[in-house]
């Protein structure tokens, strides 16, 4: 396993976050992709990158939210701190939010909490954010369970911000059937 990073490190910028073990990876080509990490907190790193064909940047948060509402609310916080600087910036918000904008995002039994949803929602349309459209499996996670104890959320999405959908009109993301995690690759 350690030569498998060498080698990553040793090809691609990396940089992770989050502990032993890492709960946030973000992964880049330096032949073509510059990376300027600008903000690290628990739950994302944000950052700028630069294609270093085209000179054209835009502002990357990847994410992994907290389980626990209450513990989730900072990212919410960190994340609104950043929208006033990225509102002419194509900025794009991926990852794991691990809760889901309303119920239509649930198949099965669920304890997502209405007030979970909502100050996920609340989030969206203060940080003026829309979800990138996609292409392939609604939801994103699932419980590995089958029969009645089978669950699947949409957890893991794509938000942008306008100035994105400005620079990058016909964007769109593949949301593939979980294969080797409980998650879509």
């Amino acid at each position: 396993m350690c030569r498998v990073f060498a080698h990553i490190y040793y090809h691609l910028g990396l940089d992770d976050y989050g502990g032993p073990g890492g709960r946030i990876w973000l992964a880049w080509d330096p032949t073509g992709v510059g990376i300027e990490i600008l903000r690290v907190e628990n739950q994302f790193i944000h950052c700028k990158a630069t294609n270093k064909f085209t000179h054209t940047t835009c502002l990357i948060s990847v994410i992994y939210g907290d389980c626990d509402m209450m513990l989730r609310r900072a990212l919410w916080e960190g994340l609104q701190r950043i929208v006033e600087d990225a509102e002419d910036v194509p900025w794009i918000l991926l990852g794991d939010f691990n809760v889901v904008i309303d119920s239509s995002e649930v198949c099965g039994r669920a304890a997502d909490t209405s007030a979970s949803m909502s100050e996920f929602r609340e989030f969206v349309t203060a940080a003026g954010l829309v979800h990138l459209p996609f292409t392939g499996c609604p939801y994103t996670w699932n419980n590995c369970s089958e029969g009645s104890r089978s669950l699947w959320k949409r957890l893991d999405r794509m938000l942008v911000n306008e100035a994105w959908l400005g620079s990058w009109p016909h964007s769109t993301y593949l949301s593939a059937l979980p294969r080797t995690s409980d998650h879509s690759p």
